[in-house]
């Protein structure tokens, strides 16, 4: 079995993760591949106010702290835009994690109720604009 090592499988993620988002619809793309330096692990041109943080690790789950890392990593990088972290274990669906206001940390596991939430982080995301 070839191992691979962290960055090309934290690309893979990315490329599933956006591969995933394409599937519900949007538009979405690795960053890192069109050049942007603003730390985004994807791109989704039809997102615009909403950070996306891609976690594709056995590590990230509910019961350990690195789902909570990955959110605090996107809050940090979002610069005060909606952000979210798209993640998944090994055999497992895609999930999406965020943190709402007034509950808290949010986990969405079926794909038509994260298109929805995505949808809603968007806008909320927007501000006054």
């Amino acid at each position: 079995m070839t191992r691979i090592n962290s960055r090309q499988k934290g690309a893979a993620g990315e490329r599933e993760a956006a591969n995933f988002l394409n599937s519900l619809g949007f538009t979405a793309r690795r960053a890192v591949q069109n050049g942007v330096t603003d730390g985004r692990d994807i791109v989704v041109d039809d997102l615009p106010n909403l950070y996306f943080e891609v976690k594709r690790s056995q590590s990230v789950s509910m019961e350990t702290s690195a789902l909570m890392d990955a959110i605090m990593q996107a809050e940090k990088k979002a610069k005060g835009r909606a952000s979210c972290v798209l993640w998944r274990r090994n055999n497992e669906r895609w999930k999406m994690t965020f943190v709402y206001p007034a509950l808290g940390a949010v986990t969405v596991y079926h794909a038509d109720d994260i298109c929805k939430c995505l949808k809603m982080l968007n806008k909320e995301g927007a501000g006054d604009e």
